[in-house]
Protein backbone atom coordinates (compact mmCIF):
# COMPACT_ATOMS: atom_id res chain seq x y z
CA UNK A 1 0.00 0.00 0.00
CA UNK A 2 1.58 3.38 -1.00
CA UNK A 3 1.09 6.38 1.31
CA UNK A 4 -1.44 9.03 -0.31
CA UNK A 5 -2.51 12.50 0.88
CA UNK A 6 -5.67 10.65 2.15
CA UNK A 7 -3.82 9.11 4.72
CA UNK A 8 -2.50 11.99 6.03
CA UNK A 9 -6.18 13.11 7.20
CA UNK A 10 -5.66 9.86 9.24
CA UNK A 11 -3.05 11.16 11.54
CA UNK A 12 -3.67 12.96 14.58
CA UNK A 13 -1.57 16.37 13.92
CA UNK A 14 -3.71 17.00 10.49
CA UNK A 15 -6.52 17.55 12.85
CA UNK A 16 -5.24 21.06 12.90
CA UNK A 17 -4.03 21.84 9.43
CA UNK A 18 -6.84 22.33 6.97
CA UNK A 19 -7.74 21.12 3.12
CA UNK A 20 -8.42 24.10 1.53
CA UNK A 21 -8.44 23.12 -2.02
CA UNK A 22 -7.70 19.87 -4.53
CA UNK A 23 -9.68 17.43 -2.60
CA UNK A 24 -10.34 15.35 -6.19
CA UNK A 25 -6.30 14.70 -5.62
CA UNK A 26 -6.65 13.16 -2.01
CA UNK A 27 -5.70 9.94 -3.78
CA UNK A 28 -1.74 11.45 -4.71
CA UNK A 29 1.00 9.22 -3.54
CA UNK A 30 3.37 10.90 -1.55
CA UNK A 31 7.23 10.00 -1.77
CA UNK A 32 8.59 12.38 1.14
CA UNK A 33 8.03 15.42 2.73
CA UNK A 34 9.93 18.16 1.25
CA UNK A 35 10.99 21.67 2.91
CA UNK A 36 10.90 24.11 0.06
CA UNK A 37 13.87 27.23 0.93
CA UNK A 38 14.19 28.43 -2.36
CA UNK A 39 11.96 31.10 -4.44
CA UNK A 40 12.01 27.98 -6.79
CA UNK A 41 11.84 24.14 -6.50
CA UNK A 42 11.55 22.33 -9.60
CA UNK A 43 15.51 22.28 -9.38
CA UNK A 44 15.50 20.11 -6.41
CA UNK A 45 12.19 17.59 -6.11
CA UNK A 46 11.58 14.09 -8.50
CA UNK A 47 7.93 14.60 -8.61
CA UNK A 48 5.70 12.75 -5.61
CA UNK A 49 7.07 15.03 -2.90
CA UNK A 50 4.87 16.95 -0.39
CA UNK A 51 6.36 20.44 -0.24
CA UNK A 52 6.01 22.69 2.86
CA UNK A 53 6.93 26.31 2.52
CA UNK A 54 6.96 28.61 5.50
CA UNK A 55 6.93 31.92 3.97
CA UNK A 56 10.52 32.30 4.73
CA UNK A 57 11.47 32.52 0.77
CA UNK A 58 7.92 33.26 -0.77
CA UNK A 59 5.27 35.80 -0.42
CA UNK A 60 1.45 35.79 -1.25
CA UNK A 61 2.25 37.07 -5.04
CA UNK A 62 5.15 34.15 -5.39
CA UNK A 63 2.54 31.83 -4.84
CA UNK A 64 0.45 31.42 -8.30
CA UNK A 65 3.96 30.69 -9.60
CA UNK A 66 4.98 28.14 -7.08
CA UNK A 67 1.84 26.33 -7.60
CA UNK A 68 2.28 25.92 -11.00
CA UNK A 69 5.88 24.68 -10.44
CA UNK A 70 4.20 21.88 -7.88
CA UNK A 71 1.60 20.65 -10.56
CA UNK A 72 3.87 20.68 -13.42
CA UNK A 73 6.57 18.71 -11.62
CA UNK A 74 3.67 16.17 -10.18
CA UNK A 75 4.29 16.67 -6.89
CA UNK A 76 1.63 15.12 -4.20
CA UNK A 77 0.44 18.13 -2.59
CA UNK A 78 1.26 21.81 -0.85
CA UNK A 79 1.48 22.68 2.52
CA UNK A 80 1.68 26.20 3.92
CA UNK A 81 2.47 27.71 7.02
CA UNK A 82 0.28 30.83 7.53
CA UNK A 83 -0.06 33.36 10.48
CA UNK A 84 0.81 36.96 10.93
CA UNK A 85 4.42 36.64 11.09
CA UNK A 86 4.49 35.98 6.88
CA UNK A 87 1.82 34.49 4.54
CA UNK A 88 -1.50 35.58 6.19
CA UNK A 89 -4.06 34.59 3.56
CA UNK A 90 -3.94 32.37 0.74
CA UNK A 91 -5.31 34.40 -2.70
CA UNK A 92 -8.47 33.06 -3.98
CA UNK A 93 -6.82 32.80 -7.72
CA UNK A 94 -4.48 30.03 -5.79
CA UNK A 95 -7.19 27.73 -4.31
CA UNK A 96 -9.47 28.25 -7.69
CA UNK A 97 -6.46 26.69 -9.45
CA UNK A 98 -5.60 23.70 -7.23
CA UNK A 99 -9.29 23.22 -7.06
CA UNK A 100 -8.92 22.52 -11.14
CA UNK A 101 -6.10 20.91 -11.09
CA UNK A 102 -7.08 18.73 -8.54
CA UNK A 103 -3.61 19.56 -6.50
CA UNK A 104 -4.43 19.04 -2.88
CA UNK A 105 -3.39 21.98 -0.79
CA UNK A 106 -3.35 22.42 3.07
CA UNK A 107 -2.76 25.51 5.54
CA UNK A 108 -1.29 24.80 8.18
CA UNK A 109 -1.09 27.27 11.39
CA UNK A 110 2.35 28.62 11.86
CA UNK A 111 2.50 27.97 15.61
CA UNK A 112 2.69 23.99 14.74
CA UNK A 113 5.89 23.02 15.00
CA UNK A 114 7.41 21.65 11.56
CA UNK A 115 9.50 19.17 12.69
CA UNK A 116 6.52 17.23 14.34
CA UNK A 117 4.42 17.23 11.02
CA UNK A 118 7.40 16.28 8.82
CA UNK A 119 8.41 13.43 11.75
CA UNK A 120 4.82 11.63 11.76
CA UNK A 121 4.74 11.75 7.85
CA UNK A 122 8.43 10.32 7.49
CA UNK A 123 7.35 7.21 10.03
CA UNK A 124 4.21 7.02 8.28
CA UNK A 125 6.59 6.53 4.77
CA UNK A 126 9.26 4.08 6.46
CA UNK A 127 6.58 1.68 7.88
CA UNK A 128 5.22 1.62 4.15
CA UNK A 129 8.48 0.61 3.37
CA UNK A 130 9.58 -1.57 5.87
CA UNK A 131 6.16 -3.89 4.55
CA UNK A 132 7.18 -3.10 0.91
CA UNK A 133 10.61 -4.45 1.20
CA UNK A 134 9.15 -7.81 3.19
CA UNK A 135 7.21 -8.26 0.11
CA UNK A 136 9.79 -7.74 -2.22
CA UNK A 137 12.01 -10.43 -0.35
CA UNK A 138 9.21 -13.03 -0.42
CA UNK A 139 8.25 -12.38 -4.11
CA UNK A 140 11.75 -12.79 -4.66
CA UNK A 141 12.43 -15.97 -3.74
CA UNK A 142 9.56 -17.36 -5.37
CA UNK A 143 10.77 -15.99 -8.86
CA UNK A 144 14.58 -16.40 -8.00
CA UNK A 145 14.94 -18.92 -5.78
CA UNK A 146 17.03 -22.57 -7.22
CA UNK A 147 14.03 -24.97 -7.81
CA UNK A 148 14.65 -27.44 -5.04
CA UNK A 149 13.97 -24.75 -2.41
CA UNK A 150 10.65 -23.67 -4.75
CA UNK A 151 8.37 -25.14 -2.29
CA UNK A 152 9.80 -23.95 0.73
CA UNK A 153 9.37 -20.07 -1.23
CA UNK A 154 5.58 -20.85 -1.53
CA UNK A 155 5.48 -21.45 1.70
CA UNK A 156 7.15 -18.91 3.59
CA UNK A 157 5.59 -16.36 0.63
CA UNK A 158 1.56 -17.94 2.29
CA UNK A 159 2.45 -17.67 5.98
CA UNK A 160 4.50 -13.76 5.06
CA UNK A 161 2.57 -11.00 3.87
CA UNK A 162 1.54 -12.64 0.07
CA UNK A 163 -1.71 -14.08 0.28
CA UNK A 164 -2.16 -15.84 -2.95
CA UNK A 165 -5.28 -16.98 -4.72
CA UNK A 166 -5.61 -19.54 -7.65
CA UNK A 167 -4.75 -18.05 -10.56
CA UNK A 168 -1.78 -15.71 -11.03
CA UNK A 169 0.48 -13.98 -13.54
CA UNK A 170 3.08 -11.22 -13.61
CA UNK A 171 3.45 -8.54 -15.64
CA UNK A 172 6.67 -6.15 -15.80
CA UNK A 173 6.49 -2.46 -16.66
CA UNK A 174 10.05 -1.28 -17.84
CA UNK A 175 11.39 2.08 -17.87
CA UNK A 176 13.24 3.51 -20.95
CA UNK A 177 16.01 5.31 -19.36
CA UNK A 178 17.89 2.02 -17.77
CA UNK A 179 19.53 2.32 -13.77
CA UNK A 180 22.90 1.09 -13.73
CA UNK A 181 24.03 1.68 -10.75
CA UNK A 182 21.81 -0.57 -9.29
CA UNK A 183 20.08 1.12 -6.91
CA UNK A 184 16.05 1.38 -7.01
CA UNK A 185 15.53 5.23 -9.05
CA UNK A 186 13.00 8.13 -7.95
CA UNK A 187 11.19 7.11 -10.83
CA UNK A 188 11.19 3.47 -10.86
CA UNK A 189 9.88 4.39 -6.75
CA UNK A 190 7.66 6.17 -8.29
CA UNK A 191 6.29 3.71 -10.64
CA UNK A 192 5.84 1.42 -8.40
CA UNK A 193 3.62 3.36 -6.02
CA UNK A 194 1.54 4.48 -8.84
CA UNK A 195 0.96 0.54 -9.59
CA UNK A 196 0.18 -0.13 -6.31
CA UNK A 197 -1.92 2.79 -5.87
CA UNK A 198 -4.01 2.37 -8.87
CA UNK A 199 -4.38 -1.76 -8.40
CA UNK A 200 -5.62 -0.86 -4.37
CA UNK A 201 -8.30 1.18 -6.16
CA UNK A 202 -10.13 -1.02 -7.77
CA UNK A 203 -9.15 -3.87 -5.41
CA UNK A 204 -6.74 -5.96 -7.30
CA UNK A 205 -4.74 -7.95 -5.48
CA UNK A 206 -1.41 -7.04 -6.30
CA UNK A 207 2.12 -7.51 -5.23
CA UNK A 208 5.37 -5.46 -6.66
CA UNK A 209 9.30 -5.81 -6.94
CA UNK A 210 11.37 -3.38 -8.34
CA UNK A 211 13.81 -5.19 -10.73
CA UNK A 212 16.11 -4.09 -13.73
CA UNK A 213 15.30 -0.63 -14.13
CA UNK A 214 11.35 -1.73 -13.74
CA UNK A 215 8.56 -2.82 -11.94
CA UNK A 216 7.42 -6.63 -11.68
CA UNK A 217 3.80 -7.45 -10.67
CA UNK A 218 2.31 -10.04 -9.42
CA UNK A 219 -1.50 -10.39 -9.84
CA UNK A 220 -3.35 -12.51 -7.74
CA UNK A 221 -7.42 -13.79 -8.43
CA UNK A 222 -8.98 -16.80 -6.82
CA UNK A 223 -10.94 -17.44 -10.27
CA UNK A 224 -9.77 -17.52 -14.06
CA UNK A 225 -12.74 -14.84 -14.56
CA UNK A 226 -11.12 -12.32 -12.37
CA UNK A 227 -7.97 -13.15 -13.54
CA UNK A 228 -8.71 -12.40 -16.71
CA UNK A 229 -10.10 -8.75 -16.05
CA UNK A 230 -7.24 -8.02 -14.02
CA UNK A 231 -5.19 -9.17 -17.01
CA UNK A 232 -7.47 -6.67 -19.20
CA UNK A 233 -7.29 -3.97 -16.07
CA UNK A 234 -3.00 -4.36 -15.82
CA UNK A 235 -2.89 -3.64 -19.67
CA UNK A 236 -5.14 -0.74 -20.08
CA UNK A 237 -2.96 0.61 -17.29
CA UNK A 238 -0.04 1.40 -19.05
CA UNK A 239 -0.65 4.54 -20.78
CA UNK A 240 -2.03 6.05 -17.92
CA UNK A 241 1.76 4.53 -15.96
CA UNK A 242 3.33 6.62 -19.02
CA UNK A 243 1.89 10.02 -18.60
CA UNK A 244 1.96 9.59 -15.27
CA UNK A 245 6.06 8.45 -14.42
CA UNK A 246 6.48 11.44 -17.86
CA UNK A 247 8.27 8.04 -19.89
CA UNK A 248 6.56 8.04 -23.14
CA UNK A 249 8.51 4.93 -24.15
CA UNK A 250 7.12 2.92 -20.49
CA UNK A 251 6.77 -0.70 -22.11
CA UNK A 252 4.57 -3.54 -20.85
CA UNK A 253 5.33 -6.85 -21.07
CA UNK A 254 2.51 -9.68 -19.81
CA UNK A 255 3.20 -13.76 -19.23
CA UNK A 256 0.36 -16.10 -18.90
CA UNK A 257 -2.32 -16.82 -16.38
CA UNK A 258 -1.41 -19.90 -14.54
CA UNK A 259 -2.72 -21.97 -12.27
CA UNK A 260 -0.94 -22.59 -8.98
CA UNK A 261 1.42 -20.34 -7.33
CA UNK A 262 4.65 -23.01 -8.61
CA UNK A 263 3.67 -21.88 -11.92
CA UNK A 264 4.66 -17.85 -10.72
CA UNK A 265 7.84 -18.42 -12.30
CA UNK A 266 6.80 -19.71 -15.36
CA UNK A 267 4.67 -16.62 -16.24
CA UNK A 268 7.50 -14.20 -15.20
CA UNK A 269 9.86 -16.41 -17.85
CA UNK A 270 6.86 -15.35 -20.41
CA UNK A 271 7.21 -11.73 -19.62
CA UNK A 272 10.72 -11.54 -19.66
CA UNK A 273 10.36 -13.52 -23.08
CA UNK A 274 8.07 -11.27 -24.53
CA UNK A 275 9.91 -8.21 -23.47
CA UNK A 276 13.08 -9.49 -25.18
CA UNK A 277 10.67 -9.95 -28.46
CA UNK A 278 9.22 -6.24 -28.05
CA UNK A 279 12.99 -4.50 -27.99
CA UNK A 280 14.33 -6.87 -30.50
CA UNK A 281 11.59 -5.78 -32.67
CA UNK A 282 10.98 -2.15 -31.78
CA UNK A 283 7.02 -2.19 -32.55
CA UNK A 284 4.88 -2.24 -29.55
CA UNK A 285 4.82 -0.59 -26.25
CA UNK A 286 2.73 -3.23 -24.72
CA UNK A 287 3.60 -6.82 -25.50
CA UNK A 288 1.26 -10.50 -24.20
CA UNK A 289 3.00 -13.75 -24.05
CA UNK A 290 0.23 -15.43 -25.52
CA UNK A 291 0.24 -13.06 -28.67
CA UNK A 292 3.51 -14.06 -29.88
CA UNK A 293 2.92 -16.51 -32.22
CA UNK A 294 5.62 -17.76 -34.01
CA UNK A 295 8.45 -16.00 -31.82
CA UNK A 296 7.35 -17.99 -28.88
CA UNK A 297 8.86 -21.52 -31.30
CA UNK A 298 11.78 -18.97 -32.10
CA UNK A 299 12.59 -18.64 -28.08
CA UNK A 300 12.67 -21.90 -27.93
CA UNK A 301 15.69 -22.84 -30.44
CA UNK A 302 19.24 -22.12 -28.03
CA UNK A 303 21.47 -22.95 -31.36
CA UNK A 304 20.73 -19.88 -33.98
CA UNK A 305 22.94 -21.46 -36.56
CA UNK A 306 20.57 -23.37 -38.07
CA UNK A 307 17.86 -20.40 -38.41
CA UNK A 308 20.57 -18.14 -39.85
CA UNK A 309 21.44 -20.89 -42.37
CA UNK A 310 18.19 -21.22 -42.78
CA UNK A 311 17.13 -17.67 -43.71
CA UNK A 312 20.61 -17.56 -45.24
CA UNK A 313 19.25 -19.89 -47.67
CA UNK A 314 16.40 -18.66 -48.70
CA UNK A 315 17.14 -14.62 -49.17
CA UNK A 316 21.01 -14.40 -50.11
CA UNK A 317 19.99 -13.77 -53.45
CA UNK A 318 17.85 -10.83 -52.46
CA UNK A 319 20.11 -9.67 -49.87
CA UNK A 320 23.46 -9.38 -52.31
CA UNK A 321 21.34 -7.53 -54.71
CA UNK A 322 19.90 -5.34 -52.25
CA UNK A 323 23.41 -4.41 -50.92
CA UNK A 324 25.02 -4.16 -53.96
CA UNK A 325 22.14 -1.78 -55.61
CA UNK A 326 20.96 0.45 -52.70
CA UNK A 327 17.71 -0.90 -53.06
CA UNK A 328 15.04 -2.31 -50.54
CA UNK A 329 14.01 -5.65 -52.57
CA UNK A 330 13.41 -7.28 -49.10
CA UNK A 331 11.16 -4.82 -47.57
CA UNK A 332 8.81 -5.02 -50.95
CA UNK A 333 8.55 -8.88 -51.42
CA UNK A 334 7.90 -8.42 -47.08
CA UNK A 335 5.22 -6.26 -47.75
CA UNK A 336 3.77 -8.19 -51.24
CA UNK A 337 3.13 -11.53 -49.02
CA UNK A 338 1.78 -9.81 -45.69
CA UNK A 339 -0.70 -8.84 -48.23
CA UNK A 340 -1.50 -11.99 -49.64
CA UNK A 341 0.30 -11.09 -52.92
CA UNK A 342 -2.12 -8.64 -53.22
CA UNK A 343 -0.46 -6.21 -56.04
CA UNK A 344 -2.98 -2.89 -55.79
CA UNK A 345 -2.69 -3.28 -51.77
CA UNK A 346 1.68 -3.77 -51.87
CA UNK A 347 1.51 -0.46 -54.01
CA UNK A 348 -0.62 1.32 -51.76
CA UNK A 349 1.76 0.31 -49.22
CA UNK A 350 4.84 1.34 -50.65
CA UNK A 351 3.58 4.39 -52.25
CA UNK A 352 4.71 3.05 -55.78
CA UNK A 353 2.88 2.44 -59.35
CA UNK A 354 1.77 -0.48 -60.15
CA UNK A 355 3.60 -1.15 -63.03
CA UNK A 356 7.16 -0.39 -60.76
CA UNK A 357 5.79 -2.87 -58.67
CA UNK A 358 4.76 -5.80 -61.06
CA UNK A 359 8.61 -5.16 -62.94
CA UNK A 360 10.35 -5.66 -58.94
CA UNK A 361 8.06 -8.89 -58.09
CA UNK A 362 8.93 -10.40 -61.49
CA UNK A 363 13.15 -9.04 -60.14
CA UNK A 364 12.17 -11.30 -56.98
CA UNK A 365 10.97 -14.06 -58.65
CA UNK A 366 14.33 -14.24 -60.71
CA UNK A 367 16.51 -13.43 -58.13
CA UNK A 368 15.38 -16.21 -55.79
CA UNK A 369 14.56 -18.38 -58.33
CA UNK A 370 10.47 -19.09 -57.01
CA UNK A 371 7.76 -19.48 -57.83
CA UNK A 372 5.63 -16.87 -55.78
CA UNK A 373 1.84 -18.35 -56.88
CA UNK A 374 3.35 -21.42 -54.69
CA UNK A 375 1.28 -21.26 -51.51
CA UNK A 376 4.34 -23.55 -49.68
CA UNK A 377 7.33 -20.94 -51.05
CA UNK A 378 5.81 -18.22 -49.60
CA UNK A 379 5.25 -19.41 -46.60
CA UNK A 380 8.54 -20.09 -46.28
CA UNK A 381 9.84 -16.86 -47.33
CA UNK A 382 7.95 -14.96 -44.39
CA UNK A 383 9.06 -17.72 -42.05
CA UNK A 384 13.00 -16.71 -43.63
CA UNK A 385 12.00 -12.93 -43.25
CA UNK A 386 10.77 -13.43 -39.70
CA UNK A 387 13.46 -15.34 -38.31
CA UNK A 388 16.12 -12.53 -40.16
CA UNK A 389 14.55 -10.28 -37.83
CA UNK A 390 14.04 -11.85 -35.23
CA UNK A 391 17.85 -12.95 -35.28
CA UNK A 392 19.09 -8.72 -36.31
CA UNK A 393 16.98 -6.69 -34.19
CA UNK A 394 14.47 -5.60 -37.25
CA UNK A 395 17.26 -4.33 -38.82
Amino acid sequence: MSVTCNDLLKLSIFRKIELVAGAGGLDRIITWPYVGQTASVSDWVHGGELLFITGIAHTESMLPKLLKECIDKHLSGLVILTGDKYIRNLPNAVIQRADEADFPLFVMPWELKLIDVTRDITGLLMFDQLERKKVERLFGHILFAPMDEMQEAVDNAALGELKLENFNFVSIFTLSQITISGNKSPQEEKLQQYILNLCEKYSIKTYTMIYGSGVLVLTSAPTRAQAERNYDYITGLRDTLSHLSGDDNLLLSCGNIHKGVVDIRTSYQEAISTLSIMRRLSRKYVGHYRNLGIYRLLLQIKDTNELELYYHSQLDPLLEHDANNDADFLLTLKTYLKTQCNVTKTAQALFLHRNTLVYRINKIKDLLGKDLEDAQVCLELMMAIIIKEYLTDGE
